[in-house]
């Protein structure tokens, strides 16, 4: 999984107590507290469209073939 979108799922972790503190404690979500709700949605689903995937990111370093240079690591990673 990207790190992008782990440390946006990690983030997460606040819209989950405020919403288990609302039906466990009676908490009051005011409009501020709403709109970060809305914030942190709108954050981890433009994450998770908008990253590259692991193969386009691989596929798009440069070919260090017939340059002499250990070519071992992109091998690796292609892989």
């Amino acid at each position: 999984m990207n790190g992008g979108i782990c440390g946006a799922l990690i983030a997460m972790n606040t819209v989950f107590i405020l919403i288990a503190a609302y039906f466990l404690f009676k908490e009051s979500l005011n409009k501020v507290k709403l709109v970060s709700i809305g914030c942190l949605i709108t954050s981890v689903i433009l994450v998770s469209l908008f990253t590259p995937s692991y193969s386009d990111v691989v596929s798009s370093l440069p070919s260090v073939a017939g340059t002499g240079v250990d070519n071992t690591i992109s091998d690796s990673l292609s892989e």
